[in-house]
């Protein structure tokens, strides 16, 4: 079966050149973004295999005392067992909590053979976290809820600070303004664009998430209303990042982890 980057870089290939996707095996950081205090937004969590290295795979977000979300192509064929998260701290490899994984629940109709959508996934800690200034829930867009075009929006995480680049030792965050479904399906062509999904990124490019970036929160104020999922590149002009629009998946993300 191939991987949800390599068919998203076939397709992508053909209409706008290499791409540098957001995929758990190709990385991601934000691009022009700024240095983060972990204290404005404590949702904000780094995934990490236990080795390598402690290897950095995606980002994601705390939504209760036991669970995390992400993206479903970071998690899809891994073992919960080889994962940990990272809560409470901006850096990627000091200081914080750590929580090991016990649970991966990726929603049932996210195929990566066949498209990216229905990207997201639920990761449940072994060990509930202990809500401090530094490691507090987000709330969740409510089911059904739109945002206007431009509404500034933002996105956190580790990876990459220019397309190919490396990732970031330290939390970055941009802002970037909603785009329509219509404008997003017009630039990306044959791609789908689904109404589960929503882009967000400026016309001339410039700023963006990127590699490493991937299960992120995208938020507007303290509500968060996408995740971090798939994109052309990194910041490329006309080419917005595409995230999982959260509320198209509250109706399950409440169902699954009572939240």
């Amino acid at each position: 079966m191939l991987k949800l980057g390599v068919i998203l870089a076939l397709l992508v290939d053909s209409l706008v050149g290499q791409p540098t996707l957001r995929g758990n095996e190709l990385g991601g950081r934000i691009v022009n973004g700024t240095e983060a205090d972990i204290r404005t937004i404590p949702y904000v969590v780094s995934l990490h295999f236990k080795w390598p290295a402690k290897a950095l795979l995606c980002g994601g977000s705390i939504i209760a005392e036991s669970w995390v979300l992400s993206a479903a192509h970071c998690t899809r064929g891994v073992n919960a067992q080889s994962l940990f998260v990272r809560a409470g701290t901006a850096k990627e490899v000091i200081g914080g909590r750590i929580h090991y994984v016990s649970k991966i629940v990726n929603h049932p109709d996210f195929d990566e053979s066949v498209n990216p959508s229905n990207d997201i996934s639920l990761l449940k800690v072994a060990k509930p976290f202990q809500y401090t200034p530094k490691i507090q829930p987000v709330s969740l867009a409510p089911a059904g809820s739109m945002l206007a075009e431009g509404t500034m929006l933002t996105v956190a995480g580790w990876g990459a600070t220019a397309e190919g680049g490396d990732i970031s030792p330290t939390l970055l965050e941009a802002s970037v303004p909603a785009v329509s479904n219509r404008v997003c399906a017009r630039a990306y062509a044959q791609l789908p664009i689904s109404d589960s999904m929503l882009c967000a990124g400026y016309r001339s490019g410039g700023m963006d998430a990127c590699q490493g970036d991937s299960g992120g929160p995208l938020v507007h104020g303290n509500v968060q209303v996408g995740v971090v999922s798939w994109g052309a590149g990194c910041a490329r002009p006309g080419l917005p990042g595409v995230y999982t629009r959260i509320s198209a998946f509250r109706a399950w993300v409440r169902e699954t982890a009572g939240v």
